[in-house]
C-alpha cells in the first residue's frame, strides 16, 4: 500500500452525503446468490462529478473551476520544479500576456484541454483498431500532456512514473471529490461474514484502489475482496458499458465453482452496468441512492427492455436481499 498516495487521497476528501432520488426502491429476496460484485463510483463511494467519466473526473459536458485550474497549475509548476531550473518556469510556460487571470490558472486550463484531446485521441485510436469501448492508463496520458505542454522548455524525460502519479492523483481528487456511500462497509463486512465471494468490476484508474484505505481504513483485502476478483478498466484497456470486464469476473468466479445465476453485479449506471452486467450472465441490483451517480438513461435505446433483478436505496438492502434471515 502507498501510504503517500493514501494521505493524498484523505487530506483533499471531506464528508459528503447522498442527494435522495426519486426512484422507487424495488427490493426482494433473490435466492442462491454465491457471490456480489460492486462498481465503484457512484456506488461504494459517493462520487462529486457522478462517475470516473473518461479516466478524468469532469464529465465532459462540464467545465472546470477556476480553483481546480489553479490548483492543477501550482501542482505541475511544483513537479517541474524539482526537476528543472528554468528560473521563472511558470511565464516560460504561458508567456507573459496580461489578461488579468493568474498564470497558474492558464497553466492549469491548459493542462486539462490538453488532457482531455489526449484522451479522446488515445480512445479514437484505439477505437479504430478494433476496440469498442477503450480505457486509458491515465500516467500515460499525464506525461503525453507534459511532453506537449514542456516542448518549449524540455523534454518530459527528466520525470518518472511516481511524479505523473502524484499529478494524476492531485487532478483526480480536486476535479471528482469521492466519500465513502453510508452503509457502504457494514454491507460488506455481512456478506463476507456470510462467507459470499465479494469483487469489483469498475471503470477505474491505479489510483482508484487507494480510496479504500485512504477513506475506508481498510484496503480491499482486508474487506475480503481477493485480489483476484479485482477488474479494473485501466489493466485491461477496456472499459464499461463493454462487456468485457464482466466475463472476466465470470470466468473467474466459474474457478471458484460459482455460475453466473449465482452471482449479482451492484451498480448505479443502466447503460454501464445494468446491461452489460446482465448479457454477460450476472443478476442485476441497480443502486438509486444518490442523484448525482444514479443513471437511468431513459430513452437510450441500448438499455431498452434491460430490467434490473432489484432496486435498491441503501446498500444494506443488498445483504437484506441475499442472506438468509
Amino acid at each position: 500500500m502507498n501510504f503517500q498516495y493514501c494521505h493524498m487521497v484523505r487530506a483533499a476528501s471531506q464528508p459528503l452525503d447522498p442527494i435522495q432520488t426519486s426512484q422507487r426502491a424495488m427490493p426482494k429476496k433473490l435466492a442462491g446468490i454465491r457471490a456480489v460484485c460492486f462498481d465503484i463510483y457512484g456506488t461504494l463511494f459517493i462520487s462529486g462529478s457522478g462517475d470516473i467519466g473518461a479516466g478524468v473526473g469532469i464529465p465532459a459536458e462540464q467545465n472546470p473551476s477556476a480553483s481546480l485550474e489553479e490548483s492543477l497549475g501550482e501542482v505541475f509548476v511544483g513537479m517541474c520544479g524539482n526537476q528543472l531550473d528554468t528560473g521563472d518556469l511558470v511565464d516560460h510556460l504561458v508567456g507573459r500576456a496580461d489578461s488579468g487571470e493568474s498564470k497558474y490558472r492558464v497553466l492549469g486550463r491548459d493542462l486539462i484541454t490538453c488532457l482531455q484531446r489526449k484522451i479522446q485521441e488515445e480512445r479514437t485510436e484505439r477505437q479504430q483498431a478494433g476496440i469498442e469501448y477503450p480505457e486509458v492508463e491515465i500516467v500515460k496520458v499525464w506525461r503525453s500532456v507534459a511532453t506537449s505542454i514542456l516542448k518549449p522548455v524540455t523534454t518530459a524525460e527528466a520525470f518518472s512514473d511516481h511524479d505523473f502519479e502524484q499529478l494524476a492523483i492531485a487532478y483526480e481528487v480536486c476535479a471528482n471529490p469521492v466519500w465513502p456511500m453510508p452503509a457502504a462497509t457494514d454491507c460488506i463486512d455481512q456478506l463476507a461474514s456470510a462467507n459470499l465471494t465479494l469483487g469489483i468490476i469498475s471503470n477505474a484508474q491505479f489510483y482508484t484502489p487507494f480510496l479504500f484505505p485512504a477513506l475506508m481504513e481498510r484496503t480491499l483485502e482486508e474487506l475480503a475482496f481477493a485480489p483476484e476478483m479485482q477488474y479494473y478498466s485501466y489493466c485491461y484497456g477496456r472499459a464499461k458499458p463493454g462487456e468485457f470486464l464482466y466475463r472476466q469476473a465470470l470466468a473467474g468466479l466459474k474457478e471458484k465453482g460459482i455460475e453466473p445465476h449465482e452471482s449479482l453485479y451492484v451498480g448505479n449506471d443502466m447503460l454501464n452496468d445494468i446491461m452489460p452486467a446482465a448479457r454477460a450472465g450476472f443478476r442485476t441490483a441497480l443502486f438509486a441512492g444518490d442523484q448525482r451517480s444514479l443513471r437511468l438513461r431513459e430513452g437510450d435505446p441500448r438499455v431498452a427492455g434491460v430490467v434490473p433483478d432489484i432496486i435498491i436505496k441503501d446498500l444494506m438492502s443488498v445483504a437484506d436481499c441475499v442472506l438468509d434471515d
